[in-house]
């Protein structure tokens, strides 16, 4: 395994978000990106038209078929980026019950807006708070790092198979950098006695303010997966050990 080299080691410490995802110090920076394909109609729920209204009711890019507090940080235009670049969303008011912690430990870039592909170090996800009107909380802690912490978000899904929509605010001082941003995270999977199969995480920079230098621009998409197909349940909060 060769390591990294510098200058996506800087990379990686430009993307400072704690819900990214911090890169592997070695790993095959050739490996192909084989799932899903990017583009295409993925969930069968009809992407929006191009004036971004996706059911014609004139609401100017709302999106349907998830809880309210969704698009006061995101819109139907943003997820149709998303979508473009490859990521699965699963809309409705009937998710799984996804209480738990799960273990990623084959994580690896899918769609970078910058082409910056690349593993990732493992790390766990935790869900709990799931209530029946679409509300959970999410943690995500990764090796190496300090325990993150939860943060409230919302669950959306048919049957077995959900995604979870966050608005994931940073401050980043980051040498010398003084930068506050808002940017929408999805993570999306579907669930099994095993685990989260068909897992993605899902990343769009929506807005930034201050000195930004190291940060990435507004727009910014990136989208990752787990290459072994399933990220395991496990019942430790520090699974790599």
């Amino acid at each position: 395994m060769k390591k990294t080299n510098i200058f996506l080691a800087i990379i990686a410490m430009v993307l400072a978000l704690s819900f990214i995802g911090a890169p592997c110090s070695s790993g095959d920076n050739n490996k192909e990106n084989v799932w899903p394909s990017p583009g295409g109609d993925s969930d069968g729920d009809a992407d929006a038209a191009a004036d971004g209204d996706s059911d014609g009711d004139g609401d100017g890019g709302k999106i349907d078929g998830v809880p309210d507090g969704v698009n006061d940080f995101m819109d139907q235009s943003d997820l149709d980026g998303l979508k473009n670049a490859g990521m699965v969303v699963h809309i409705g008011n009937n998710p799984p019950d996804i209480t738990g912690t799960y273990y990623a430990d084959t994580r690896y870039t899918q769609y970078d807006d910058q082409g910056y592909i690349q593993a990732f170090v493992n790390a766990t996800y935790k869900f709990y708070n799931q209530t029946s009107d679409g509300l959970v909380d999410m943690q995500q802690t990764e090796e190496g790092v300090a325990e993150g912490t939860g943060i409230g978000s919302f669950i959306s899904g048919e049957s077995d198979c959900f995604t979870v929509w966050q608005d994931y605010k940073d401050h980043s001082t980051y040498n010398g950098d003084d930068c506050y941003s808002n940017s929408a995270v999805l993570v999306s999977g579907c669930l099994t006695t095993e685990g989260i199969t068909e897992f993605q995480y899902g990343l769009i920079m929506k807005s930034r303010s201050g000195t930004c230098n190291y940060v990435v621009a507004e727009g910014y998409k990136r989208i990752i997966y787990e290459t072994d197909g399933l990220v395991a349940r496990t019942t430790s909060t520090d699974a790599g050990n």
